[in-house]
């Protein structure tokens, strides 16, 4: 009678598709500011356990995020991730990131009309300069 009662425990799988995109989109932050983001289900075993994290492999910087984990710890590794490397983010780039979220390295934040503004002012400075050096 003890060996019916002995259940084993069922793994709740608590997939979300929207943290999904979040995961992806904060991966692909760091793959444009040249880290490659790899998911993968880290080994562990007797007396020692892989964690989450980054290391630099030959030329590579690699960034690598444990799949088990469940998904909002991996999107907060992300977000470490981008506070600790000071990686600038466009909004646009993560649109499917809450404000809640965003709130958390709004630092890092670059408005898109804002690079597009400086982009057009040097743009105009630079041909006044040239302007200037005809005459």
């Amino acid at each position: 009678m003890a060996l019916n009662q002995i259940r084993k425990k069922k793994k709740i799988s608590t997939y979300n598709p929207q943290s999904d995109k979040i995961i992806n989109e904060l991966a692909n932050v760091l793959t444009n500011a040249g880290y490659e983001v790899r998911r993968e289900k880290l080994k562990q075993g007797y007396g020692w356990k892989v964690l989450s994290g980054a290391c630099q492999l030959e030329e590579k910087e690699l960034i690598f995020v444990d799949r088990k984990l469940p998904q909002d710890e991996q999107i907060s590794f992300l977000i470490g991730k981008l506070l600790a490397l000071q990686v600038p983010v466009k909004k646009s780039n993560i649109p499917n990131v809450s404000d809640k979220l965003i709130k958390q390295f709004k630092e890092l934040l670059i408005d898109d009309t804002d690079v597009d503004k400086n982009e057009e002012g040097s743009c105009v400075e630079e041909q006044d300069s040239e302007v200037l050096s005809a005459q």
